[in-house]
C-alpha cells in the first residue's frame, strides 16, 4: 500500500499509484486553540514504527509555530 500526504491534514492510499482512494481527514484544525483563526497542518509524512503509523505534520498560525505527532496501531 502507498500513502500519499497533503496540506491541511490529508492523506490518500493506493494499491497501484495509478488509483487513489481518499481524502482521508486524519489531522484537524481548532481555531479555537492555540492554532489562531486560520489555523494551517503542512508538510505531513507518515512512518511505520513498531506496528503502528506516525504523522508528523507543521501546525501553524501567524503567530506560533509547533511541531505535532500522531500514532495509530491500524492502517487508515
Amino acid at each position: 500500500m502507498y500513502y500519499m500526504t497533503g496540506t491541511g491534514g490529508m492523506l490518500w492510499k493506493s494499491k497501484d499509484l495509478k488509483l487513489w482512494e481518499g481524502p482521508f481527514h486524519v489531522a484537524k484544525t481548532d481555531s479555537g486553540s492555540w492554532m489562531g483563526p486560520k489555523p494551517m497542518i503542512w508538510a505531513a509524512e507518515l512512518h511505520p514504527y513498531k506496528g503502528k503509523y506516525y504523522y508528523f505534520a507543521t501546525f501553524t498560525n501567524q503567530e506560533v509555530k509547533k511541531i505535532g505527532r500522531a500514532s495509530c496501531r491500524e492502517r487508515v
